[in-house]
């Protein structure tokens, strides 16, 4: 019985994995527009995609949606976040640091309505082929947040591919994250 349910358990993981994810093959230079809540997201969900676009002669930038809160360090992160994009070679222009998100554990709808009108500035100016950003998945609000905002922002006309990277979440079910269990069995 117990084989019977992790092999039933396995071939629903697989089964959802075929469905929902797929293998991008990334060959040819485009419009990389990565939107990251805080400085790490980018590098976690997309750095390798953002250095390998720049390789290939295409226009990178990376958006930060959200300062972090203690004294001191929205400065650091920055800083530390302009530096290593210039060693992988992108340029002033094609960081932005913005705060459009609530702090952490305070409801702000008004802020949220302003910030979509923000991104979809970004993405008029721009002209992104590609989105890459923070799975929703239950995680880290500022995350779901930004995956919300975008699924508001982006219409079937803009003719954008968007990526939800999935980088880290406690949150686990055997109906909505199989393969999640999987790998952890």
């Amino acid at each position: 019985l117990f084989y019977s349910l992790l092999l039933m358990l396995g071939l629903l993981a697989l089964a959802r994995i075929a469905k929902l994810e797929r293998w991008m093959e990334w060959n040819e230079p485009g419009r990389l527009l990565i939107l990251a809540p805080h400085e790490d997201d980018c590098v976690i969900a997309a750095g390798g995609l953002g250095l390998r676009n720049v390789r290939l002669g295409g226009a990178t930038r990376i958006v930060y949606l959200a300062r972090d809160e203690n004294p001191g360090l929205p400065e650091r992160r920055e800083a530390e976040a302009r530096a290593a994009w210039r060693i992988a070679g992108l340029g002033e222009a094609d960081l932005v640091f913005l705060d459009l998100m609530p702090p952490l554990e305070r409801r702000d709808p008004a802020r949220l309505r302003a910030a979509e009108v923000v991104l979809r500035e970004i993405v008029d100016d721009f002209k992104p082929t590609t989105i890459v950003m923070p799975a929703f998945e239950g995680g880290h609000i500022h995350h779901d947040m930004v995956a919300a905002l975008v699924s508001r922002i982006v219409r079937p006309s803009d003719r954008i591919a968007v990526f939800e990277a999935p980088e880290y979440t406690p949150y686990a079910s055997l109906i909505n994250t199989p393969h999640r269990i999987l790998s952890l069995a």
